[in-house]
């Protein structure tokens, strides 16, 4: 177990003792649980005997292996080796790094306060305070610092933020305490830089309040390593947690006193009100027997039921209310005894136990409840016979009205002109037919009202009687009407649909006729057009466009004109007859006029499309020449502009003056431009020499047909280019046998600049490394450290030793650094083309005069710091041989004291004696005593008081 790297600089021995001491103290703690002995050293101690297992099982609350009697070093290992696995797979600690039983019978300091260690996080368990947040926490130290955070959150001076110096001043053990026991301590009073006065304050206040020896001094805190700072603020939580449950001990006893004064006012309630409930009872069971008494009228059903209604209006559920209330008070009452283990209550009258009451109250209520059916029952029939009536007259009207409306709503076949009126009187007949069943079952329901209410003996059973009658009649006269005029309607829509079927087709016919005129005057007026045709696409296009009219006509021929003429042949021979009515189209003569018309059209169309084709054909052949001559020269247009391009950019690239502060940019601008010259030959070569032979085959190409003739429109505009290209690619060759020399120059002077910046970079280097070394060093030699020991003292005086001999082996560093400062103040470099020195060797100066000065200022400050470190160590010896007299002078005065003891215990017995023999013996035996007496007054007493005035 190491301490944090960043926890406070303690000597090893220190912290190590520490926590052994705490980690000793916390183990004996769960031992004393079982009256254990305590173990001197858990270091030592914890691999002895059965301790581990002990203090396992005390933990994990579970029986652990029995150990064997160790005779031997193999026994001994055989026993830790069930310890441990005990603890790893019993207990389920979990370790990293798992100790052998070998280190921990030896006593391996590190793999024995790890083992503790785990043992500790997985058993030590603290609540934050949140539910929330303790369900989050993985482990003890988080919930531990947890609950320090939120229990000091809000204090002064305080920032718990981990267990490795956030506890040192003392001020968040205050705030705790203050937390939770204000008036413990006077938190505004403390001082936050008195670190050793708060720590003080707080173990004062921690034992007086739940028993926290003082077992470590103020000044041992800050030496508290991580681990051990968690179990010390353990010991806080766990004795504010205990005095939280003994200050909760008290208020309970205060509980206890009115849970009794609440169950006695709770009595003196029940046995006041329980009799007055037994009486409204009685009252209430002798009205409901006098309201069961029928007479059979409705004039006195309704008396009864306005009696009981006033009753009920006077009473409500008072009486109910009053029970429940009852019943609550009881409850109540017999729930506290019981939760607290009292005696039950039960009154002296049985009627007036709860449960009695209760079965008394179920009974009347439910007589009420019969009672009430049965007024509401008798009152009920005599309306339902008056409701039957009327119901009984409202469907009579429904149905008298339906069926009036039904016999209006059938034409005469005479009167029908469409089928859609046919139509409609059929829907009409069915819709009678539907509607029939649905108010047939409205008529049943009206008979069976009818029979209700005469099986009653019901005072208006003749007009019952009169209203069903008529009914019936009306139903059998409609029924007669509608199968009567249902075929002649049916064969009048059979007739309208065949004649608006065939007028149909007669519309259909003409607007079909009227369509393909309409195509065949677009298509004249197309085929009449002669367009412009000045390019190959306009000529394509055109023969596209006279293709397509082609399929169109085979289309329009195969599909609408070959549909249209049999569309003529059905119509003029569409003829109906029936049993009943017949009927024929009116005028054929009109379609057989149409279809002549048509087929003129399309004779003419063909004529027409023959003289377009010879046309558009010598255009497309025309065009085809003309595009392939402007195809070259649009190529010869983008070869010029895309080497009119290149040579632009080389131009700008060899007239522009490059900036060379580093050989990457001289080497890279040199390779650049011998990258160039290559490309410049095989442009040469390649695009410039293909060019030109595109631009003479242009010049030479003419066109000539007994139709049309063409040459190339830009010749001009050709010859033009090539002039202007010569003369670029002259001036190219000239810049590039320019620019070679002055490149070859940059990469030389860099090349010199890039040596002398490497030494330039390796003085800053030696410089950076010796003013760091200066700093720490300047930093270490003015930092004044805590001595509180000879082993401190020493170890700093060997540390300062140290630094001296870490000063002499840099000298040559410092050689190094003025070596290289010379050569850079005579570094230059000269040429036909440029010059260069460096340019800060001020700067280089500086730095080689801070590190003298350093130099210096260190030997002073080594000096005094030597001085300071021999005091300390006299001081700290001078304070050791002092600590050494205290020790021997308390050891001194303690045997004294229990001498003095034992002696005084032995002079204050009244021995029984009652022969001479035992006087004699007692006697001897005070002799003895004088003697012992003159021997410590006359030596241990007068060394023990040397010893006190030498201190």
């Amino acid at each position: 177990v190491l301490p944090m790297a960043d926890a406070p600089v303690v000597p090893e021995a220190e912290w190590l003792r520490l926590q052994k001491k705490i980690f000793t103290r916390w183990v004996n703690q769960r031992l004393a649980t079982r009256r254990l002995a305590p173990l001197d050293d858990v270091v030592m101690d914890i691999g002895k005997g059965s301790n581990l297992v002990d203090l396992c099982e005390i933990l994990s609350e579970l029986p652990g292996p029995k150990m064997v009697a160790s005779k031997f070093r193999a026994q001994e290992i055989e026993n830790v080796n069930k310890a441990l696995k005990f603890v790893f797979e019993g207990c389920g600690v979990q370790m990293s790094l798992k100790p052998s039983p070998e280190n921990l019978l030896k006593g391996d300091e590190k793999d024995v306060l790890g083992l503790i260690w785990a043992l500790m996080m997985k058993y030590l368990k603290f609540s934050s305070g949140d539910e929330d947040e303790d369900k989050a926490q993985t482990n003890a130290k988080d919930a531990l610092l947890r609950w320090c955070q939120l229990n000091t959150a809000g204090y002064d001076h305080v920032d718990v933020k981990s267990f490795k110096g956030s506890f040192n001043s003392g001020m968040v053990f205050c705030a705790l305490l203050h937390k939770f026991k204000p008036d413990l301590i006077s938190y505004k009073d403390l001082n936050p830089s008195n670190d050793r006065e708060n720590l003080l304050v707080a173990m004062n206040a921690a034992e007086k309040w739940f028993g926290l020896e003082k077992y470590l001094a103020p000044s041992d805190i800050p030496k508290l390593d991580e681990k051990s700072m968690v179990v010390y603020v353990s010991e806080y939580y766990t004795g504010i947690i205990e005095q939280l449950k003994l200050d909760l001990a008290a208020r309970r006893i205060k509980k206890l006193i009115a849970f009794t004064e609440t169950n006695d006012e709770l009595r003196k309630q029940f046995n006041r009100d329980a009799p007055a409930l037994r009486a409204r009872a009685q009252e209430t069971e002798q009205l409901v027997s006098a309201l069961s008494q029928k007479d059979n009228t409705l004039a006195g059903a309704k008396a009864r039921l306005q009696r009981y209604n006033e009753h009920r209006a006077k009473e409500g559920r008072g009486i109910f209310n009053d029970q429940i209330k009852l019943e609550a008070v009881y409850t109540n009452l017999a729930t506290r005894l019981q939760d607290n283990h009292r005696p039950t209550f039960a009154p002296a009258d049985p009627e007036l136990r709860v449960d009695a009451l209760v079965q008394r109250l179920d009974r009347l209520q439910e007589a009420e409840q019969r009672l009430v059916v049965d007024l509401h029952d008798e009152l009920s029939r005599q309306f339902r016979l008056q409701q039957l009536d009327t119901q009984h007259r409202l469907r009579n009207d429904t149905l008298a009205q339906w069926l009036q409306s039904q016999h209006a709503g059938l034409p005469d076949v005479a009167v029908i002109r469409t089928s859609g009126e046919a139509r409609n009187a059929l829907k009409h007949l069915d819709s009678y037919s539907k509607e029939r069943l649905d108010f047939k079952s409205n008529y049943d329901a009206m008979l069976a009202v009818g029979r209700d209410l005469l099986d009653n003996r019901y005072e208006g059973s003749d007009a019952v009687r009169a209203r069903e009658s008529d009914i019936g009649a009306r139903f059998a006269e409609l029924d007669r009407t509608a199968a009567e005029k249902k075929p002649k309607f049916e064969d009048a829509l059979q007739r309208f649909l065949f004649s608006e079927a065939t007028q149909l087709s007669a519309r259909v016919h003409a607007d079909l006729c009227q369509q393909t005129q309409a195509w065949c005057a677009e298509q004249t007026k197309y085929l009449k057009t002669r367009e412009a045709i000045a390019s190959r696409v306009d000529a394509e296009l055109q023969l596209n466009l006279l293709e397509m009219f082609y399929k169109q006509k085979a289309d329009m021929l195969e599909g609408q004109v070959k549909a249209l003429k049999a569309l003529g042949a059905e119509i003029r021979a569409a003829t109906f007859r029936s049993a009943l009515s017949s009927w024929q189209f009116e005028a054929p003569g009109q379609i057989v006029d149409a279809e002549k018309g048509i087929d003129a059209l399309f004779e003419s169309l063909a004529a027409l499309a023959t003289d377009k084709q010879q046309l558009l054909d010598d255009h497309l052949k025309r065009e085809e020449y003309t595009d392939k001559t402007r195809l070259l020269g649009g190529q010869y247009k983008d070869k010029s502009k895309e080497l009119q391009v290149w040579i632009t950019e080389k131009r700008a690239y060899l007239v522009r003056t490059e900036t060379c502060n580093t050989i990457a940019d001289a080497r890279f601008h040199l390779s650049v431009f011998e990258a160039f010259e290559k490309e410049f030959e095989g442009m040469t070569a390649t695009n410039y020499a293909s060019l030109k032979a595109l631009g003479v085959e242009i010049k030479e190409r003419k066109y000539q047909s007994p139709f049309s003739r063409y040459t190339y429109e830009h010749v001009q505009e050709l010859c033009d280019t090539e002039s202007s290209l010569e003369r670029q690619w002259t001036e190219l060759g000239s810049l590039c046998r320019q620019r070679g020399p002055i490149l070859k120059d940059h990469l030389e002077r860099n090349l010199f600049q890039n040596k002398v910046r490497l030494w330039v970079s390796c003085h800053k280097g030696l410089s950076d490394k010796l003013d760091a070394w200066i700093a720490a060093k300047r930093a270490y030699l003015k930092t004044k450290e805590l001595i509180e020991s000879i082993q401190a003292a020493e170890l700093q005086r060997s540390l300062l030793a140290a630094y001296k001999d870490e000063k002499r082996d840099q000298g040559p560093t410092v050689q190094s650094l003025k070596g290289l400062s010379n050569d850079i103040r005579t570094a230059s470099y000269r040429s036909p083309h440029s010059s260069w020195q460096y340019e800060d060797i001020a700067g280089t100066n500086r730095l080689e005069k801070v590190v003298d000065d350093a130099w210096v200022e260190l030997t002073t400050l080594a000096d005094h710091k030597q001085a300071v470190l021999d005091d300390d160590l006299a001081r700290e010896k001078f304070k050791e041989r002092t600590r050494l007299w205290v020790r021997n002078h308390q050891g001194l005065a303690a045997a004294i004291k229990k001498w003095a003891d034992e002696k005084l215990a032995y002079l204050s017995v009244k021995e029984a004696i009652s022969s001479i023999e035992p006087a004699r013996q007692h006697l001897s035996l005070m002799d003895a005593l004088d003697t012992a007496f003159k021997g410590m007054t006359d030596s241990n007493v007068p060394a023990l008081k040397k010893l006190g005035g030498e201190i």
